[in-house]
């Protein structure tokens, strides 16, 4: 019995999935330990929980998702290509992520120099090595509300009120920390620096460089940006009611991974309708977008891996219908 040409392409798409799948696992970052909380042997193969659909949508979304991070292969040029135009060039969300590293690590380089130019050998030491003892108090500080915070996550998930002034409070104690970095920098760099109104300018100069290629990229990131939110806003609705479940296994990935700051496990811990309004004010650079993008695949995978019995029920469900 012939297949008619919609079911044709809907196997082709999703064996084209496992195929990208496969190649994914090939080139995660690290071979780590299925996941082991209790919850995955609870929810695993379970209907509207890990069963194949769900399995399904997870595939779905990491296809999707490393399309935006390293592009869409061209079969003609048998090369993958990004959708977003820079400098005449078709690039992907890595691609700017990487060009946003090196134009940081080009103005660190170009400040490191100012700051040695007016300043002596002996100076520039001890004003590094007080620098660095202020930056790792104020981490110290923030990192211990950090904490504190995390112990309210479970009534987090059941108080809007709450959500809103976790929100609010995560906000101003970004802002009170970083600027209490840069006042303290400023201070311990005009007590060492021997002619403050000349580098000043200079440093002005040098900080309107760095502003003129963020808002090169701003309109591009805008539009990774949005394109993630697309790929993520349907699952996220599915899932809306899980999210103490999802944050047991955020936890166990963030922690396998070594990845004790992620992105994902603040998502996990605010309450359904409000992980968007928190994603838009966290995410402010191709880096972090791409940071996040690549922890979701890897914990996507992570949690599939982790599931034989939701993935045998996807590859009942790809399989061609007769």
């Amino acid at each position: 019995m012939k297949v008619c040409l919609k079911k044709k392409l809907v196997v082709c798409f999703f064996l084209f999935l496992l195929v990208s799948f496969s190649t994914f696992q090939a080139a995660s970052i690290a071979k780590v330990a299925p996941l082991s909380n209790a919850v995955l042997k609870l929810l695993d193969g379970i209907p509207f929980a890990l069963d194949g659909a769900t399995i399904w949508d997870m595939m779905r979304i990491r296809h999707y998702i490393k399309i935006v991070q390293f592009g869409k292969l061209d079969p003609e040029t048998n090369s993958y290509e990004g959708k977003y135009l820079f400098n005449g060039k078709r690039c992907t969300l890595h691609d700017l992520a990487r060009y946003e590293r090196s134009t940081d690590a080009e103005f660190k380089a170009k400040k490191y120099e100012l700051e040695s130019r007016y300043m002596d050998a002996d100076s520039y030491q001890c004003y590094q090595e007080e620098r660095a003892k202020v930056i790792t108090q104020l981490e110290s500080h923030f990192e211990q509300e950090r904490l504190e915070r995390q112990l309210v996550v479970e009534r987090t998930l059941d108080d809007e009120q709450l959500v809103l002034e976790q929100l609010a409070m995560e906000e101003s104690l970004h802002e009170y920390y970083f600027n209490e970095i840069t006042e303290q920098d400023e201070m311990l760099k005009r007590s060492y620096i021997q002619d403050v109104e000349n580098y000043e300018v200079a440093y002005t100069k040098l900080k309107k460089e760095q502003q003129a290629y963020r808002e090169d990229l701003a309109p591009l990131y805008l539009m990774a940006k949005e394109d993630v939110l697309k790929i993520l806003t349907p699952f996220s609705k599915k899932m809306a009611g899980a999210k103490k479940f999802l944050f047991k296994l955020v936890e166990e990935f963030c922690q396998k991974r070594s990845r004790p700051k992620s992105f994902l496990l603040l998502w996990s811990t605010i309450a359904d309708g409000q992980e968007f309004v928190i994603f838009n004010k966290t995410m402010t650079s191709c880096i972090i977008l791409d940071e996040f993008s690549t922890d979701l695949t890897h914990f996507l995978k992570d949690v599939i891996d982790s599931c034989p019995k939701g993935w045998q029920q996807f590859l009942e469900l790809s399989k061609p219908k007769k």
